[in-house]
């Protein structure tokens, strides 16, 4: 029978919400397992005596051994320590253990092979994995010695920053912490290092340094026990029994989650007597199917609250670690607000996590540890200011990246990390650099790029992110056309690399695979989470091999007293033969005119109005219109993406405030379809393209550039080679009565769900003012001989300016206004790679 404290599988789901400050500590035990082929307590007592009589009684192993009930049972029975009540037999577990499992070494033994999960790991400790991984629960309690939840974790360890696990070893205590957001306590310490408790004196009680740890947890948490029968005295007197009084009768709960078909322990029923409403029983089918109906619930929910880290933690790694470090007087003011949103709507993305909101952006760098508390004021950590700084050459001089070309032609790449990699690699990308060439087989021959373009990305990756911001040199890259490719940092190899890959007399040394070390971890989980690169070591290893592919080599040296390392990158030699090269991994860029969205906001509000039409006033007369958000009045309603509970004033002025409304985008999308968001997003737009020297023809989704006074406009940019060029945006015609104005068609566009700008340069004929357009009969006569001598080179010239134009030489650019942060367009085109030999297939 089911207690009158009994409570929904949504209570429970609850406790798990984002919107709880306090994240539910969960207790596994034995049952947790069960599914994944490790025995419950009756069963091992079963496994420990076959293998004890085999060894005892036929010396022998017990795979060695065909053994029979009949057998073994006998021989157990007749033990004084044996309990014989059938229903009391899993009791047995800690007797068996004491007195079969012995010396120690064969106990280890014994139990090193018992907990091996036969069936592999269960769906529920994947699924109570994946909410870890969103920070929905950071402290799991477990009895058991199996590593089913730490395997199950590792396959998220490039978004866990550590999976700290306490109490395997006497030393690892020290790593407990209340804050660690991703941490296994085994309650009865591991089998590996001679440390489990099974023995009836081992499982009376805990170990006091333990208990004194984790009983804060338990006091100021919500428990969640799952797979735990409630036989130990050590789990339900010493950890929970003593601790009513100081807890207050478990004033947050107890959820004891039980099997339908289970009775309660004796054990479990005095707890619900003691502590009364606190205790919460909940009837379950499993592990598997609670986790699993969990994280179905929770959707996409994740918790971003920032906590706090002690003072100890801090000094450590700020100690270790360059980029974790505070420097300066740089705030939170003097980040890039737009590329820290789209950056982290990405890297949520690539780690299937869900994309943050501009409103908690801040919780979420507290939790990449990119923002701390520095003197009760939240500050930047020198990672965080160096990937989303406004002006990081200014703070940090040294913080740059020359090319120079033929030894002259010196280029320098200037603002954040993530500004520089998009410069630096568009520029390593042009046909200049990196040509197309020949390369003869040794019965064919095949046309590719002199450099790998992912050995490019992936030695700037390696160049912004393992290089030493202490010290006082600039990165640079040295081309020699026809020859090398050359990328020379500063810092070598760290103490451990140096010591595993030790370089020879030449200082030459050869990347390993899986052999890594993070000089800036910060800076390395970011470029990870955006998909620039891996941690697992294989960057250079893969650059060999790419490098060899394409008829080339690699050469990984140090500097002088290892200051810095160069990476020579040798193109092939188009006339000797080589047999590495495989043609199939060549691949052709194909490059769209859409923008991606890089952040969408989250809602629209929609203010029913007092009435239609323009028959009262839009504002009162003390409100200022450029504090107001943009809008559309569309039937009887006003729609914008700011959130008018903030303009609260505006919204009473206009509409019904008390009927506000604010449903998600796809919401808004699925009652009134996409037209009406299309229509807002083209007004944002709209509106930045009036703040530059342009004419914005809405209707016709055009705008085009006016001259200045001298009757032309030029514009200064920087082109994809890093170049300060300047571009003629109008000029007069040789007939003097009309001007060529470059000009930009725009359109929003929705592909299953995926949003973009669709940008398609043009150009405007206007009269002899520079302003006034054509007759259109005239305007098409003059644009098509104009496109004729657009080339293809021509067209991705144009779609270069306008997106560096547009973003200001950003890497994103913000539609926002007046109340809107999270409308932001990343600066960069959408882009395939196609492999040349599936492309041929297909022609």
């Amino acid at each position: 029978m089911l207690s009158v404290h009994d409570v929904s599988f949504l209570d429970i789901a609850y406790l798990f919400r984002t919107e709880r400050q306090t994240r539910p500590l969960v207790l596994l035990g034995a049952g947790a397992s069960y599914r994944s082929g490790i025995p419950l307590a009756d069963e091992a007592v079963r496994e420990i005596a076959r293998a004890a009589y085999a060894r005892s009684v036929k010396g022998l192993d017990l795979d060695r051994v065909m053994l029979k009930q009949s057998d073994w049972l006998p021989w157990l029975q007749h033990h004084q320590w044996f309990i014989s009540e059938p229903i009391r037999f899993a009791e047995n577990f800690p007797h068996a253990v004491e007195h079969l499992l012995t010396p120690p070494a064969f106990r280890r033994e014994f139990f090193l092979r018992m907990i091996q999960p036969k069936n592999g790991i269960s769906p529920g400790y994947h699924s109570l994995a994946r909410m870890i991984a969103r920070r929905l629960c950071w402290t799991v309690l477990t009895t058991n010695f199996d590593s089913l939840l730490y395997d199950a974790l590792q396959e998220h360890r490039h978004h866990i920053k550590h999976i700290d696990q306490i109490n395997r070893t006497r030393d690892d205590l020290v790593a407990f912490n209340i804050y660690n957001r991703c941490q296994i306590v085994y309650l009865h310490g591991a089998v590996e290092f001679y440390r489990d408790k099974n023995l009836p004196e081992e499982t009376r009680e805990l170990d006091r340094p333990l208990l004194r740890r984790i009983r804060p947890l338990l006091n100021d948490s919500p428990l969640i026990v799952v797979g735990y029968r409630g036989a130990e005295t050590s789990i339900m007197h010493d950890l929970l029994a003593d601790g009513i009084e100081e807890s207050n009768q478990y004033r947050h709960g107890i959820y004891w989650c039980q099997r339908h078909d289970a009775a309660l322990h004796p054990n479990v029923s005095l707890l619900q007597q003691a502590i009364g409403p606190s205790f919460r029983l909940i009837p379950i089918d499993g592990f598997d199917e609670l986790f699993q109906e969990l994280e179905e619930e929770l959707g996409d929910e994740a918790w971003q609250g920032g906590a706090p880290i002690p003072a100890g933690t801090h000094k450590r790694l700020e100690e270790q670690y360059y980029d974790y470090g505070i420097e300066g007087c740089l705030t939170v003011a003097d980040l890039d607000h737009e590329l820290i949103l789209a950056t982290l709507t990405e890297y949520c993305t690539r780690l299937r996590q869900p994309a943050p909101a501009a409103a908690t952006c801040q919780e979420l760098l507290q939790e990449l540890g990119l923002l701390r508390r520095h003197n009760e004021e939240l500050r930047p950590t020198v990672g965080c200011y160096l990937l989303f700084g406004q002006h990081v050459t200014e703070h940090f001089p040294y913080a740059r990246a020359a090319l120079t070309r033929d030894h002259k032609r010196r280029i320098v790449f200037e603002g954040n990390l993530l500004t520089q990699l998009r410069n630096i690699t568009d520029a390593l990308s042009t046909d200049d650099i990196n040509p197309t060439i020949r390369v003869k087989r040794e019965r064919t021959a095949t046309d590719q790029p002199a450099y790998p373009p992912r050995a490019i990305t992936e030695l700037v990756v390696n160049m912004l992110v393992h290089r030493d911001y202490r010290a006082q040199e600039v990165a640079h890259i040295e081309h020699i056309r026809g020859n090398l490719l050359r990328f020379a940092n500063p810092g070598g190899l760290t103490p451990k690399l140096l010591q595993r890959l030790q370089p020879d007399k030449r200082r030459r040394f050869v990347p390993k695979r899986a052999y890594t070390d993070l000089r800036n971890p910060s800076l390395a989980d970011i470029f990870y989470g955006i998909g620039s690169m891996d941690k697992e070591g294989t960057g250079l290893a893969d650059v060999y091999d790419m490098m060899i592919e394409a008829g080339g080599s690699t050469e990984c040296t140090i500097t002088e007293n290892n200051k810095g390392i160069q990476i020579t990158l040798r193109q092939a030699a188009t006339a000797p033969d080589t047999t590495a090269a495989r043609p199939r991994h060549i691949v052709d860029l194909y490059t769209t005119n859409l923008l991606p969205f890089a952040a969408l906001p989250r809602f629209v509000s929609v203010l029913p109005l007092r009435e239609r039409g323009a028959t009262i006033p839009l504002l009162l007369k003390e409100v200022d219109p450029q504090a107001v958000p943009l809008f559309l009045l569309h039937s009887d309603q006003l729609l914008t993406f700011a959130d008018l509970r903030q303009f609260e004033s505006f919204a009473k002025c206009r509409g019904h405030y008390e009927a506000l409304q604010q449903p998600t985008w796809d919401e808004f999308q699925r009652q009134h379809g996409r037209q009406l968001l299309v229509w807002l997003v083209h007004k944002h737009f709209e509106y930045l393209l009036h703040s530059y020297p342009m004419i914005v023809e809405p209707r016709r989704k055009r705008a085009y550039f006016v001259p200045d006074k001298g009757g032309k406009r030029s514009i200064p940019y920087h082109s994809r080679t890093g170049k300060k060029t300047t571009r003629t945006v109008v000029k007069p015609r040789d007939d003097g009565a009309t001007h060529e104005n470059e000009a930009v068609c725009y359109r929003v566009v929705e592909l299953n769900g995926w949003w973009a700008l669709q940008l398609k340069p043009t150009y405007v004929f206007t009269k002899a003012d520079g302003r006034t357009p054509v007759s259109s009969l005239v305007q098409t006569s003059k644009a098509t001989r104009r496109f004729r001598f657009d080339r293809n080179k021509n067209v991705d010239d144009d779609l270069t300016f306008w997106a560096r134009y547009l973003a200001a030489g950003k890497p994103t650019i913000s539609l926002g206004n007046t109340g809107v942060n999270d409308l932001v367009l990343a600066a960069d085109y959408c882009a395939e790679e196609i492999p040349i030999f599936q492309r041929e297939a297909e022609e």
